[in-house]
């Protein structure tokens, strides 16, 4: 029994060395938590808009932009990341980035027509978001379509607001219909 307790023990210490090395590279990038970028339950919510922005508590109300909802990763992809860490851990190998379930809300000047349930893939190498047709640059945070060129911008929102945000405006929508 205590050797079944010893390789648990040994492997958390592993992660947390693992996820503190990853801090010290990564601090400064887009979509970086304490856990890095592997964390199954994190989620993250990102607006891109064009141009410059002034991002205050009327912004989502009045401009055009594209709302990403970053959402955890599915059982199987965690069951995979544990693999993934397992591997990386004692064998050497690179994880690269993984992919998991996003929400898309398109709007403009506040109002939403469009949304997509679709699939983000996170690399690490290059350190980039890919959805769709277009890109997330974490270093620079450009946001570039599918020809390379840069569209706008994007950042990270508060989490717990942005989603309140998201439930309220989709049951003024529902009431509305």
């Amino acid at each position: 029994m205590t050797k079944k307790y010893f390789v648990l023990i040994f492997f958390i210490v592993a992660l947390d060395a693992q996820a503190q090395e990853m801090k010290s590279k990564n601090n400064e990038l887009l979509l970086y938590s304490q856990f890095g970028e592997f964390c199954t339950m994190c989620e993250a919510t990102l607006v891109c808009t064009e141009g410059e922005s002034n991002i205050d508590d009327t912004f989502l109300d009045r401009e055009s932009y594209l709302l990403i909802h970053l959402q955890t990763r599915t059982f199987w992809s965690q069951i995979s990341t544990i693999w993934e860490f397992f591997i990386r851990n004692f064998d050497g190998y690179q994880i690269k980035g993984h992919s998991r379930p996003a929400k898309i809300y398109s709007s403009e000047k506040g109002n939403w027509f469009d949304f997509e349930i679709t699939t983000a893939q996170i690399s690490v190498d290059p350190n980039l978001i890919k959805i769709n047709q277009f890109l997330i640059d974490r270093e620079n945070q450009d946001w570039v379509n599918h020809k390379e060129e840069i569209i706008g911008s994007c950042e990270r929102l508060p989490l717990w607001e942005t989603l309140t945000y998201i439930d309220q405006k989709l049951q003024k929508s529902e009431d509305n219909e």
